[in-house]
């Protein structure tokens, strides 16, 4: 886990908040939680234009979203998906597409439809 600071360079989590990952994630969610239900901050958002979703510096959130963009999107066709679906859930295609309220195969159907 990173957390940007004040400072230029990545602060990790387990340095700011615990040397030990697990208690580090606890302290982090106790630190987020201290600030729910205390409404808009200013000083977590960054300039007009910028993404409020990222905690951070303007330019830590500018370099974030550029290399979000540089990811390109592909998305899977249906063999893809399904291949996989059934490779997931140890099925073969006829299994898939058999009328059986299987709940396994219900499922796999569920994510097959979801993708």
């Amino acid at each position: 886990m990173i957390i940007r600071g004040a400072a230029t360079a990545p602060i990790s989590a387990s340095k700011r908040f615990s040397p030990k990952v697990s208690q580090a994630r606890h302290r982090f969610a106790e630190f987020v939680a201290e600030f729910i239900g205390k409404g808009h901050r200013e000083d977590f958002h960054g300039k007009e234009g910028t993404d409020s979703r990222l905690l951070g510096e303007d330019s830590f959130v500018e370099n974030v979203l550029k290399g979000a963009e540089e990811v390109p999107l592909v998305r899977p066709g249906i063999d893809e998906v399904l291949e996989q679906v059934c490779r997931l859930y140890g099925l073969d295609i006829a299994a898939l597409a058999s009328p059986s309220q299987q709940r396994q195969l219900s499922e796999a159907r569920g994510l097959a439809a979801w993708c």
